[in-house]
């Protein structure tokens, strides 16, 4: 396993990247300023990296489009503007950020931190991943989708213009879907904290979840449908009957 070492010189912003994406909630904001990191095209011209371990930070340039396979990133993961990355497999130790108008498709991966998006194009979280903490989008322009996999923070997705998609998964804290105009699906989770959702304005379907605390609709202007919903606390609004 080749071991790709850094020769960036941190500035405090990048204390401060760790400090805001740790705890954070939707809306919140990523760093106005890309933080510096490894650019893997440094020693991976195609952007298309397998086995290799990088020591740092990494930072996907703008508009590049990169393939990671069984990598591991020993700190944050950015995908810069319009940047787009595959991650298959493998591990990042720190937050995976994804900035405005870049895409990120994880199968089968572990991220230690947040996967947190603002802007971004899409977001894919899938194929028994893992986040060990929150998966945040803000102001999306397009797909959220968290699918067969595991979440140990929250699932928190707001202004979001893209289908929302929240299947056959665990999330240990709550669901939070707030004014998002697409089309919304949590459907056949397991979730240990509650699932709000509020202000909506696509269709949503809410299906067969077990919900340990509270199932909270309201204000949602498009059809809401569901049932077969195990709640331990309440159902309340618009989802009262589900």
């Amino acid at each position: 396993m080749r071991i790709i070492r850094s020769v960036a010189v941190w500035s405090i912003a990048v204390l401060l990247l760790s400090a805001c994406s740790e705890g954070s909630t939707t809306g919140g904001g990523l760093l106005p300023v890309l933080p510096a990191g490894i650019d893997p095209t440094d020693d991976y011209p195609t952007c298309i990296v397998a086995d290799a371990t990088f020591d740092d930070d990494v930072t996907i340039p703008e508009g590049v489009d990169c393939a990671f396979s069984n990598v591991t990133v020993e700190g944050n993961l950015a995908v810069a503007p319009n940047a787009s990355l595959d991650l298959d497999g493998g591990l990042i130790d720190g937050n995976l950020l994804v900035y405005e108008g870049a895409s990120v498709d994880v199968d089968g991966a572990t991220v230690k931190g947040n996967v947190q998006g603002e802007r971004s194009a899409a977001v894919v979280v899938r194929g028994g991943s893992e986040v060990d903490g929150d998966v945040q989008v803000d102001r999306g322009q397009g797909a959220v989708r968290v699918l067969a996999s595991d979440v140990l923070g929250n699932v928190q997705v707001e202004a979001t213009s893209g289908p929302i998609e929240v299947l056959d998964g665990f999330v240990d804290g709550d669901v939070q879907l707030k004014q998002n105009p697409g089309a919304i699906d949590v459907s056949r989770n397991t979730v240990a904290g509650n699932v709000q959702l509020e202000a909506n304005l696509g269709g949503v379907e809410v299906f067969t979840n077990v919900i340990d605390g509270n199932l909270q609709c309201s204000s949602n202007t498009a059809p809401i449908e569901g049932g077969g919903n195990v709640v331990g606390g309440d159902k309340e609004g618009q989802c009262s009957a589900f």
